[in-house]
């Protein structure tokens, strides 16, 4: 019984080794995400942000205004835990999807430059991006780099990759550099 050619294609586009390879990238990050949340505890820094995000004001505008009044901090991770935590209702649960949202950043870097790498060498570079235990552990905080580095990871291969457009990626790297300036005061670095 020989496949036919509509199902051998299928087959080989979901059994495409980059995409196992970063299926695998993202399932190893987000089992360290988990770990760290379950073993982990609220650094003082997290504390401080939880303080911020607990904090009551009749709109967002006066919230962001209080925040720069109060804080060196750029105020976009303070605004995104908080809306993160009145959507989730808990603080491990918050940790954990900023621990995921890293590791998918993190395979989908993998799934954009894996077949660019010379082929002795993706297993080694796989191998390196799933055992990122300490991109995890940032990852899962309620601080600043836990937006900014997925942010930065996607703007980066954008920046690096032939499409979409010039024109759309300059327009998505400036957005985005934007948004990096709002999360932290280290976007200039």
């Amino acid at each position: 019984n020989i496949p036919s050619p509509s199902k051998s294609n299928f087959r080989s586009r979901i059994i495409n080794p980059s995409i196992v390879s970063s299926l695998c990238v993202f399932v190893c990050l987000t089992i360290f995400s988990g770990l760290s949340c379950i073993l982990g505890t609220f650094y003082d820094d997290e504390i401080s942000s939880i303080t911020w995000a607990a904090l009551s004001f009749p709109n967002i505008f006066d919230y962001v205004k209080y925040i720069n009044s109060h804080d060196i901090h750029p105020p976009a991770s303070y605004l995104l835990n908080k809306f993160a935590f009145e959507a989730l209702g808990n603080w491990k649960v918050v940790q954990f999807v900023n621990g995921t949202l890293n590791a998918a950043a993190i395979a989908w870097f993998h799934s954009c430059t894996i077949d660019k790498v010379a082929p002795r060498e993706r297993l080694a570079l796989t191998f390196v991006l799933a055992t990122a235990v300490t991109s995890e552990m940032w990852g899962t905080g309620l601080r600043w780099n836990a937006y900014f580095n997925p942010v930065f990871l996607v703007l980066y291969t954008v920046a690096l990759s032939k499409r979409p457009s010039v024109t759309v990626r300059a327009a998505v790297l400036g957005i985005g550099t934007v948004f990096l300036f709002h999360t932290s005061y280290l976007t200039i670095v």
